[in-house]
């Protein structure tokens, strides 16, 4: 009897657990079933709302992204053309610059020689150092030089010819 009792006995904890079984996975089945349900449509239709408008806002973000590109570059293209006009304005204007200051040495040898002639004339005439000096604001030294370097270069030209 004893071995009867005992497959008796394991018989039954056999059906106990199958039993206890087939419970769990009823239990687990309604959970499930809960969990499933407890995304109402409401909530999906938030998430969808939710969902639509953050791609709007980055499709807008974009969109304001490929204007800025494009407003950056028209910038950029101005400058460069601003940036050439004024190499070409300063190129230009060292240019004149160079050609100022020769015409200005030029005019100033010319002014000099002018007041050297008049000095010589002014001599000529009779006028003394003094007289030249306060005419033509320069100091009597000056006067004096002008006239001696006129008759060291007649002198020279007279031992020449």
């Amino acid at each position: 009897m004893s071995t009867q009792l005992l497959l008796t006995c394991l018989l039954i904890a056999d059906v106990i657990l199958c039993v206890a079984i087939v419970i769990l996975i009823v239990i687990v089945n309604r959970e499930v079933k809960k969990r499933r349900s407890g995304l109402d449509e409401e909530a999906l239709r938030e998430f969808r709302k939710l969902l639509d408008e953050s791609q709007a806002s980055a499709h807008h973000l974009l969109e304001v992204m490929n204007e800025s590109r494009k407003s950056l570059k028209e910038i950029a293209y101005a400058l460069d053309q601003k940036e050439g006009t004024l190499r070409t304005l300063l190129e230009e204007s060292r240019i004149e610059c160079e050609r100022t200051r020769k015409n200005d040495s030029l005019n100033e040898g010319a002014l000099v020689e002018r007041k050297n002639e008049e000095v010589l004339s002014m001599a000529a005439q009779g006028f003394s150092k003094k007289e030249i000096s306060q005419r033509l604001s320069m100091t009597e030294g000056e006067i004096e030089l002008i006239i001696d370097l006129d008759r060291t270069k007649h002198r020279s030209h007279n031992e020449n010819v």
